[in-house]
């Protein structure tokens, strides 16, 4: 399970067309991985929660300054990867990394666009996700 991390600025476009993009590749990562998006908490409104979605990576390959302008315009020449992804799922009880894993969420505080989820934070996620 990986996480992604987003601003406000980008979590429309991320959601709405289903890739993610990052100045490098995670380290391991499989397709049909399950991915939750995570909006970063300053950006986040009066009670929203930062986990609201869920993905499946496709897969992960260099991006074009055509791609960076289509989702993201103003932001060429920001990012080197594209990360594909499908099937989108809006969770029905969104959540913040803490409501879950209590103070080991600080463990993710300093994640700035993406993660590989720790095996046993993986299985309390799990238990919370609808997948």
């Amino acid at each position: 399970m990986l996480l992604f991390k987003t601003s406000s600025d980008t979590f429309e476009s991320v959601i709405r067309n289903q890739c993610h993009a990052s100045f490098g590749i995670p380290n391991e990562w499989h397709p049909g991985e399950l991915v939750i998006v995570s909006k970063n908490k300053k950006d986040c409104g009066e009670n929203e929660k930062q986990v609201q979605y869920t993905m499946r990576l496709v897969d992960i390959r260099p991006i074009t300054g055509e791609e960076i302008d289509l989702y993201w315009p103003g932001s060429t020449g920001r990012w080197r990867y594209l990360v594909v992804c499908n099937d989108t799922m809006k969770i029905e009880h969104p959540f913040d990394l803490k409501d879950i894993l209590g103070k080991e969420a600080a463990r993710y505080n300093p994640v700035m666009t993406f993660c590989k989820i720790d095996a046993g934070h993986e299985e309390l996620l799990m238990a919370r996700l609808p997948v």
